[in-house]
């Protein structure tokens, strides 16, 4: 409800991260669940979360994973990028955060390569 105390037209859905769940099938099975839903909405946005860490493990594996699952849920993802909002969690154990998104770009992309 609203502060009104109004229905909300806003729906809020927290799924299991993928590769974060009990294997296989339950990925499967949430990819199912989520297009049912999208098939129901007249608009989404989504929300993902991703740990810094992660983007050192694997040269970044984690990251062209999320990004593989995003095209699956995207027809142009240039269209439609502003549906999708990247946080970014653990970012406290990058050492000399930058000033600037550019710089933070930089840090990360350094990060990643070395």
């Amino acid at each position: 409800p609203t502060k009104e105390g109004k229905k909300s037209p806003v729906v809020y859905v927290d799924c299991p991260g993928f590769e974060d769940t009990n294997g296989h099938e339950a990925d499967v099975a949430t990819s199912v669940m989520l297009s049912k839903v999208a098939a129901q909405c007249r608009t989404l946005r989504f929300v993902i979360l991703i740990s810094y860490v992660s983007l050192l493990e694997d040269r970044g594996g984690a990251m062209r994973s999320v990004l593989k699952l995003i095209r699956s849920f995207s027809r142009n993802f240039v269209e439609e990028k502003e549906s999708f909002m990247f946080l970014f969690t653990h970012t406290n154990e990058i050492q000399g955060i930058p000033d600037s998104v550019e710089g933070a770009v930089v840090s990360v992309r350094d990060e990643i390569v070395r």
